[in-house]
């Protein structure tokens, strides 16, 4: 039977490189890797943003309060001036309109913040009216200071003048215009038009601060969600590559092991580095088979003949001793066709002989030669089987020797024939066929016999 070579006749299958997709892997990642960076770097910019708003808002709602607080100081040190003639209160106020200043670094403070924007155009219009407010101020400041008769006069109240027609009022009219001038409708109307733009320029910085604030919290908010999304897919590519890792070396690699112990080819499976490794190893397993093969064959069979050897014939005699047959056969005066033929007819005879019994007998049966020009046959699974298989078997050998028409001299066979089950108690199987072999030869030679005790 034609025995087939592993891998014969297979389809041909495309096997996944796994550096290839390692390659691809690491490519992929390091993409993410770059996506992530940016995302982490937006995530900081938002942060950032988001702190500089609330430090604006901060900032702002400080020098709102602080221009508030300012304004209110001078209105009461000009009140209180006005009212009561204190010197302390006048020289307040004109300390802070002309050296400290508050209110205009909370201006400064408040322009910067808010440039562009509507609260800028709300600060500007109370700064003017607030300007304005302190020009009264210093006017009613200044009337109180004549009607009190303060002397000498600070000079920068100096500079403030007063008109002719309220130059010539009395001290009382002096004091009551003054009065008038801090304490009445119209003040408290320029007073609270202050409030409310300042009020509105609170309430236009902190919509720009929120809409800011929104602004910076979606752009954080994306910049999150993108990560997240990177993160999911880093965590994807893990597990994809181990279970690429498993699927393309560890498996095949276990499966390897197990048949490298059983001593069998390898499956062509895993990546396309290991299945060229695999290659290699069944190249190399079926190099080594059929060497392995062929050095039983010749430690097994006669180079000559090829039937089973002498050593063989040993060894498969001391496994078979039940329903089984023996047969010796020996070849008659082969001597006589070295002699006169040569050698070499007498090996194509030995040879003639040996595809007989090859062609005669079974699968289940085996033939060997076990001498120069002798020859045996164990006959397998032989119980209730009769003789003439045997003798039929014998008889189309014996036919086909005397037949000449190949060129080779005719020749015979002495048979001695021995069966498992007829021997008795103190008889071997081989001693069984050698003693009628040699009953053949009394007979005169070309014939077969069956032992018999």
């Amino acid at each position: 039977m034609e025995q087939k070579h592993v891998g014969e006749h297979a389809s041909p299958k495309t096997h996944r490189s796994i550096r290839a997709i390692h390659i691809r892997t690491f490519a992929f990642a390091l993409g993410l890797s770059a996506v992530a960076i940016v995302t982490i770097v937006l995530t900081f910019s938002a942060l950032n943003s988001l702190r500089d708003s609330y430090r604006h808002y901060q900032a702002c709602s400080d020098a709102a309060e602080e221009l508030m607080d300012a304004s209110d100081d001078l209105t009461s040190h000009a009140r209180s001036y006005v009212t009561t003639g204190t010197e302390h209160h006048l020289n307040s106020y004109l300390d802070e309109i002309y050296h400290r200043q508050h209110r205009n670094e909370a201006v400064r403070i408040i322009e910067a913040e808010t440039e562009g924007t509507e609260a800028a155009e709300d600060l500007r219009g109370a700064l003017k009216e607030s300007n304005e407010l302190s020009e009264r101020e210093l006017y009613a400041m200044r009337i109180a200071a004549e009607a009190y008769g303060l002397r000498p006069l600070p000079e920068s109240i100096l500079r403030t003048h007063i008109t002719d027609k309220d130059e010539a009022l009395s001290h009382e009219q002096k004091l009551e215009l003054a009065k008038e001038l801090v304490f009445g409708d119209e003040y408290d109307t320029i007073k609270g038009s202050i409030i409310s733009k300042v009020t509105e320029c609170t309430n236009d910085l902190i919509k720009t601060l929120e809409r800011r604030e929104r602004e910076q919290e979606s752009r954080l908010a994306t910049a999150l969600t993108v990560q997240g999304v990177i993160i999911a897919l880093l965590v994807g590519l893990v597990a994809y590559d181990t279970f690429m890792n498993n699927r393309l070396i560890i498996a095949p690699l276990n499966s390897m092991l197990g048949k490298i112990k059983d001593n069998k080819p390898l499956d062509e499976e895993g990546s396309s580095e290991l299945v060229q490794v695999i290659s290699s190893y069944n190249q190399m397993y079926e190099s080594n088979r059929k060497r392995t093969e062929h050095l039983k064959h010749e430690a097994e069979t006669d180079a000559l003949t090829g039937l089973f050897n002498r050593g063989t014939y040993d060894r498969l005699l001391a496994h078979y001793n039940e329903d089984v047959a023996l047969l010796i056969l020996d070849v008659d005066r082969f001597k006589d066709i070295n002699d006169s033929f040569g050698h070499e007819t007498g090996d194509a005879v030995l040879r003639k002989i040996a595809n007989l019994l090859l062609v005669s007998f079974r699968a289940s049966d085996y033939a060997c030669r076990i001498g120069g020009d002798e020859f045996a046959v164990i006959m397998t699974g032989m119980e209730d089987v009769p003789r003439s298989v045997i003798t039929d078997k014998l008889d189309s050998i014996a036919e086909a020797l005397r037949n000449t028409s190949d060129g080779l001299p005719a020749t015979s066979l002495s048979t001695g024939i021995a069966l498992s089950n007829e021997l008795d108690t103190g008889y071997s199987l081989y001693h069984a066929a050698d003693n009628a072999l040699y009953k053949s030869k009394g007979k005169g030679r070309d014939c077969y016999t069956f032992f018999s005790a």
